[in-house]
This record gives structure tokens, sequence and C-alpha cells, in this order.
């Protein structure tokens, strides 16, 4: 299991209250909302800094980046975890995996299911909008840490976003998280988080960079309900009356005093 997967558990649990006069387990009274960055290796590798503020880091290339590069770039962001997200035709994990990578971001019609054997790097998988309901589901039962919705990640967030973050997040267990401009405002992310987003992923791109430091600072200050996305289950199971209570319903049917 990667440290960002543990990172994203740790934040959505949250602590029962505490009973007599012993104290609980020293997690958070409410959950939170993770910020992940992402940009390319060259960024990453001309400001260390770039990041600063985010839970985790998503570098993007071409194809995969030398070990040295990305050893380079894991001491540079210390404690912060970061993947890879290659959209090439292979990927050598162990190579990945040695160089401080702890997670890789890969289509799902490009990995290679032999590589499922490999444990590590943790596995995250990136989806579009309009994945078909049938492989959305198939999703929470597959070996992945989380799932990133590559949204067009433009603004303004529009109403239209929202009902297909809705629409995944109906579907899908494990964790999500969703491409989106910077900054947004608070309801902007309750919204989100109502829908079943979990953590944020924005891109450093110039204009994206106060945003960033903004986007820090509104969810840092936010209060997000405890109660939303672990019920999901629900919305996908149809409910039917039960052949008895529409039985017993029937007037016309039965032996009751009218009977001749």
């Amino acid at each position: 299991m990667s440290r960002f997967s543990d990172k994203l558990k740790n934040a959505l649990q949250v602590a029962p209250p505490a009973m007599g006069f012993f104290n609980s387990a020293r997690i958070s009274s409410k959950p939170k909302m993770l910020l992940v960055a992402w940009a390319n290796l060259e960024d990453f590798e001309k400001e260390p800094d770039l990041c600063a503020g985010a839970d985790a880091a998503v570098i993007v290339s071409a194809k995969i980046p030398p070990v040295k590069a990305l050893r380079a770039t894991a001491k540079a962001l210390g404690e912060i975890p970061f993947g890879v997200w290659f959209e090439g035709d292979a990927m050598n994990l162990k190579a990945l995996d040695s160089a401080g990578t702890d997670f890789v971001v890969f289509s799902p019609e490009k990995m290679p299911l032999a590589l499922l054997e490999i444990e590590k790097p943790g596995r995250v998988a990136g989806i579009p909008f309009d994945l078909e309901d049938g492989l959305l589901r198939a999703f929470s039962e597959l070996p992945v840490d989380a799932v990133i919705i590559n949204s067009p990640g433009t603004a303004p967030l529009t109403f239209q976003d929202l009902m297909r973050f809705r629409r995944i997040g109906d579907w899908i267990t494990k964790p999500l998280m969703a491409v989106v401009p910077a900054p947004i405002t608070g309801s902007e992310i309750k919204s989100l988080w109502d829908a079943g987003i979990d953590a944020l992923v924005v891109s450093l791109s110039g204009e994206n960079r106060e945003g960033f430091k903004e986007l820090r600072d509104t969810l840092d200050g936010l209060t997000l309900k405890t109660k939303r996305k672990w019920m999901r289950a629900n919305a996908i199971v149809p409910a039917f009356k039960s052949e008895e209570s529409t039985h017993a319903a029937d007037p016309d049917e039965g032996g009751g005093e009218e009977d001749e």
C-alpha cells in the first residue's frame, strides 16, 4: 500500500467520540479533502518548492522519467508522496519504485494486466468523464488504490460537471480525485465533496500557482460533512415492492366476509 493511499484513508477516517476518561486514537475529528499538485518533471526540477502545501504530487511525463531525476525529485519533496502519470504503452514499475515513486497513475486501456503481480508502487487509475457505467462499477472490485477523474480542469465548474462527478461517485466506492481549476470557492468544494470527491488535483501551470495557494487555505478552513458517500451503494440498488405486500393490497382477492 502506498503512503498516499494511507493519507487518503486517514483523511477520510473520523474518530468516534471519546468515552469515559480514556483518550481516543489520534484520528481527526472531521474528514478532510486532500490537495494534489500536478506538474511536469521539468517544473519540479526548476522549482523544488513548487508544490509546497500539497498533500501529494503527480509528475506528468510522456515517457518514463530517468531514475536519477526521480530520486532527486523524491529528495526535494521530502515527506510529500509523489506519483508518475505516464501515458506510454509499458511501465517499469520496479524501476519507478526503486527511484522513490510512491504510486503511478495509469490509463486502464494501456496498463498490461501482467503488471498487477507487482505490489509496488501503488496504483491510481485515470479515467475520463464519459466512461460507461458498467466499467465504472467494475473499479470497486479492482486492485487500485484510488481513481482520478480526468475532467477538463478549466474554470468555471458547471452544474453539468457536478452531475458527472456525482454519476461516477454513485458507482465507484474507491477514493475519488478530480482534476479541477484553481482557485475554487468553499461552496464549490462542498458540492464536490457531497458528490463523492475525496481529493482535488490541480495543475501548477502559471495561471494556477497563486490559485493553488488560495485553494490550500480554503480547504484548511472548511468543515465538511462526515456522512455522505459511504452510503453511495444504495443509489445503484433498485428498490422493488415485495410480492406479498402487493398481494395484500389487492382488495379483490382473499376470503373476506363479503365472499359468497
